[in-house]
């Protein structure tokens, strides 16, 4: 099965991607606009996404010129901070937009939103786990499903294995999800 997670984060963005048998995994590095202050007073809200959106671009071109049966991304979550939350929805947005593209190397069959608790319950089994059961989960799943991959994922960062480890679990969902329908 060729299939794809992708955890759209403020910060970073975690792809994993099953093709056949290999596990490839990738982390797009992005910054959150700035916010308008005295010294700033007309910051460039939209750079930073366009950025963001170039860099998904060459990633998932990058990824596979196989056909990819469905891509899962994490939905935003409601939280306290509007604004993180409009800016995760914008990179849903993106990602949408990229996979559902005419032409492009990449073209779903179909992209399902996931949301945060049903990626960590398809990792963990538990849909309220923080990141660092995630993390651990992630590490366990890769180690025992894909261990030449073991030593690439402990060159990553923290912060990066935190976005890997969502965006496996996004994949385990929808791997769950086209299992049942099948």
């Amino acid at each position: 099965m060729n299939v794809c997670g992708i955890d759209p984060g403020t910060q970073r963005i975690g792809i994993v991607q099953l093709v056949g048998d290999d596990l490839r995994l990738h982390v797009v590095h992005g910054k959150v606009p700035p916010r308008k202050s005295k010294k700033n007073p007309h910051p460039t809200k939209l750079n930073p996404l366009y950025e963001m959106d170039l860099s998904a671009h060459r990633v998932v071109d990058s990824l596979t010129t196989s056909l990819i049966a469905v891509i899962g991304i994490e939905s935003a979550a409601i939280s306290a901070n509007g604004r993180q939350d409009a800016l995760a929805g914008c990179r849903q947005a993106i990602f949408t937009r990229l996979a559902m593209r005419v032409g492009a190397p990449i073209a779903a069959k179909m992209v399902i939103p996931i949301t945060p608790g049903t990626a960590k319950k398809a990792l963990t089994d538990y849909n309220g786990s923080d990141k660092k059961r995630m993390v651990q989960a992630a590490r366990d799943w890769i180690r025992t499903n894909h261990p030449g991959k073991l030593a690439e994922w402990d060159t990553y960062g923290d912060k990066d294995r935190e976005a890997l480890a969502d965006a496996l679990g996004v994949m385990l969902a929808i791997m769950r999800v086209t299992h049942e329908a099948t």
